[in-house]
């Protein structure tokens, strides 16, 4: 079973020792072909998913309290709290496009 969206060769190396494949869909049957695994040991049956999965989800402003109260927890414990690096270069790309945030790191790296 190949339990992501996207197919690597190191799954596949020994392909003919394996009776089938189970994948996401057909983009990764696709590729799997496209490396030489034959197309009817490929189904592409989705992801295993939990049937309880609409109450196991939750709210973004869950997830962001919860990884703010573990940043808080890891920067403030006893040992080895987190951190950032004396000679580390900060960058804070909340109001930057990819490409400015690209062009603000390449403008340290000296050639």
């Amino acid at each position: 079973i190949i339990t992501d969206y996207k197919s690597h060769q190191w799954w596949i190396a020994n392909h003919k020792n394996e009776d089938a494949f189970i994948v996401a869909n057909e983009v990764v049957k696709n590729e799997l072909v496209d490396l030489g695994v034959p197309s009817n040991k490929i189904f592409p049956y989705g992801l295993p998913v939990n049937p309880n999965i609409d109450n196991l989800l939750k709210s973004k402003e869950d997830i962001l309290k919860e990884i703010k109260e573990r940043d808080y927890r890891d920067m403030n414990r006893a040992i080895s709290p987190l951190k950032i690096a004396d000679d580390a270069i900060y960058v804070d790309n909340s109001n930057q496009t990819l490409e400015e945030t690209i062009s603000y790191i390449l403008s340290f790296i000296k050639i």
